[in-house]
């Protein structure tokens, strides 16, 4: 949850989840166009033809090392996901143990889909689909934590549980200090994340405007935007890995696996070092 705070740095505090992704939707909508207006990168490209090309090679560059990077840790990761198998009979079986092998394996499909659109600069549909993982996500944690079972009850008579559902269950287990007793709004930042991801499958003006070229001020048939803006999805992939080793190492401590749960823990702090108690309270202040 930490690594999420990057989003919300900037932003005025006291304010709903929609008016801060209003206000960060104004702010992109704004910066977006004063490029256009100015048209100094077009002129620049104008001057320096192969600009546009070498800011596109450094960019593959970064993608393709910070990818490398978590295509390693994912595949740390699969075995842990490949051994919930021993949990379960078969693989149509009615369990919590089965429905939770079942979404980690559709977890597993979407990040090996995401290193490939990272790596060829799509980013419009790279967050589309982290949107979808981070839901899939949320289902493990809801599934894992209800006691009695009801909502999967429900999901394995088809039918769709709504991602509020996950966001109250967030609420419930971490919405509370665990040596102050402070109350945290963990789902006004849920709510807030789920709401910056949504701009891109519901096709909003500042998603579309990205496959416009800076440089050209044209279509983006060159993907020099898509690589811009894909290199900039990286703390979301970030992100995203520490979120599924988290639910994954959470299970783990569920099922009473101990040397699984140190091991996928040290993983995930590979890639995301402890925060500070003043990160956390400067990330949860601008809910309150």
């Amino acid at each position: 949850m930490v690594g999420e705070f990057i989003y919300i740095q900037k932003m005025s505090p006291k304010k709903t989840p929609r008016e801060l992704i209003r206000e960060s939707i104004q702010e992109s909508i704004e910066s977006a166009r004063e490029k256009f207006r100015s048209g100094a990168a077009k002129r620049y490209a104008s001057r320096n033809p192969q600009y546009p090309g070498f800011q596109r090679r450094q960019d593959e560059a970064c993608i393709e090392e910070a990818v490398a990077r978590l295509e390693t840790i994912f595949h740390k990761m699969t075995p842990y996901i490949k051994s919930l198998r021993a949990y379960i009979r078969k693989p149509i079986e009615q369990t919590k143990a089965c429905a939770v092998y079942l979404l980690f394996w559709k977890v597993m499909r979407r990040w090996e889909v995401l290193f490939g659109l990272a790596r060829t600069g799509r980013n419009q549909e790279l967050l589309e689909l982290l949107r979808s993982l981070h839901e899939n996500l949320d289902l493990i944690m809801l599934f894992s934590e209800d006691k009695k079972g009801s909502y999967l009850v429900e999901w394995f008579k088809g039918e769709v549980i709504e991602a509020a559902t996950s966001r109250q269950k967030y609420e419930e287990i971490l919405g509370t200090h665990p040596l102050s007793g402070e109350k945290l709004p963990i789902r006004e930042m849920k709510t807030f994340i789920y709401r910056l991801f949504s701009k891109y499958p519901h096709n909003s003006y500042p998603a579309v405007m990205e496959f416009v070229d800076v440089f050209s001020e044209g279509l983006d048939e060159d993907l020099v935007a898509g690589y811009h803006w894909t290199r900039e999805s990286i703390c979301h992939l970030i992100t995203a890995m520490s979120s599924t080793l988290i639910q994954l190492k959470a299970l783990y401590g569920h099922l009473g696996d101990r040397k699984s749960f140190a091991e996928l823990d040290s993983l995930y702090l590979s890639i995301t070092p402890p925060s500070t108690e003043e990160e956390i309270k400067e990330g949860v202040k601008k809910f309150q």
